[in-house]
């Protein structure tokens, strides 16, 4: 555990409420030039930005200009990828390890197709319409209009536009699956979020959440993981199983050894995880701070002949990592279940 620094204030743990020392004081944020004070609770486990607050205004400058941001522009890349692609589910799963975790579930949950589902933070669509062009029953809802307008406008009439702590008190229906990926790391009430899930759920019904993974890097990682206000939490398996004690749900995480043996660990490029160390950020008049560096072009095999000996080399020990590692990935995919 982290050694607090003295006389550092601490502040509530937005999870478990217990006083958390300061990590890391001044922190650069997305925007700049604010900056945030990293908090880490040693009870749960949870590191946290300081103030815990959302910014709707730092959204709407990277939806202006999501192709200039990191992050976002692969959202964009996505969207068309999904757009073009006869198999979009497919698509997406080989893509990244959060998405083969929904499509890898939601599979194994609804084999006939019956279940009820809905996408929370559905942003522009794209995985509802992979799950629905799959024969899945779905729908997505997200709080931004203007994210709900494209959905729609790209893929059709599936989308609603609401906030999921408002949705259940104004609709009877109830849903067998909830998805909700890359999306608790960015609330400011990520329990009271929790329990509306809860409420929209069926008795026994699921809901499928990914965040990113603080287990995945070192103990001694300082948030790795977008600048605040964007992401306001880095989660672990300790914070989740947390949130689930409190909001009555059982909780399960996912075993992403089938997607990496796909992959083979090591060999394809994950998604810097780095970038969170203030790459990629927005000027106070919004300009993105960095540009992005252009597309690797594909290599052809004859110029991969050394890296193909070198990976036969490698083989035995990616094997061994596969072994050691395989069931994680830079995500974190948690089956809440909803238990009366």
């Amino acid at each position: 555990s982290h050694a607090a620094m003295p006389g550092a204030a601490a502040n509530p743990c937005p999870i478990c409420g217990e006083a958390a020392p300061l990590l890391r004081a001044g922190y650069a944020g997305y925007r700049a030039p604010t900056t945030f004070d990293i908090h880490a609770c040693d009870k749960c486990d949870l590191q946290f930005a300081w103030p815990f607050k959302s910014d709707g205004g730092v959204y709407d400058a990277i939806y202006k200009q999501p192709e200039k941001l990191s992050g976002y522009d692969r959202y964009l890349r996505l969207r068309n990828a999904v757009r073009d692609s006869v198999e979009p589910l497919a698509t997406l799963s080989d893509f990244e390890a959060m998405y083969w975790f929904i499509a890898d579930r939601v599979k194994a949950l609804d084999p006939d197709r019956k279940a009820k589902i809905l996408e929370v933070g559905c942003g522009l669509g794209y995985l509802t319409h992979a799950l629905k062009t799959a024969g899945h029953d779905i729908r997505g809802l997200d709080i931004s209009s203007s994210a709900v307008e494209a959905a729609k406008q790209t893929y059709g009439p599936y989308y609603v536009c609401a906030d999921v702590n408002v949705f259940p008190a104004t609709t009877d229906e109830r849903f067998d699956i909830i998805v909700m990926t890359e999306v608790v790391e960015h609330l400011e009430e990520p329990l009271a979020v929790l329990s509306s899930l809860r409420a929209l759920l069926k008795p026994g019904g699921v809901a499928l959440v990914s965040t990113p993974s603080k287990d995945f890097l070192p103990q001694s990682a300082v948030w790795r993981t977008d600048n605040p206000p964007v992401h306001l939490a880095w989660y672990s398996k300790t914070s989740l199983r947390e949130m689930a004690r409190r909001t009555q749900f059982r909780i399960s995480f996912a075993d992403f050894r089938g997607y990496n043996t796909a992959k083979v660990a090591g060999l394809e490029a994950p998604r810097d995880l780095a970038s969170g160390a203030g790459a990629f950020r927005l000027s106070p008049d919004n300009q993105p701070l960095d540009t992005l560096s252009p597309p690797r072009t594909e290599t052809f095999v004859n110029q991969a002949l050394p890296d193909l000996r070198r990976i036969e080399r490698r083989a035995k020990y990616i094997r061994r990592a596969l072994e050691l590692y395989a069931e994680q990935a830079d995500v974190l995919g948690a089956i809440f279940q909803r238990v009366d």
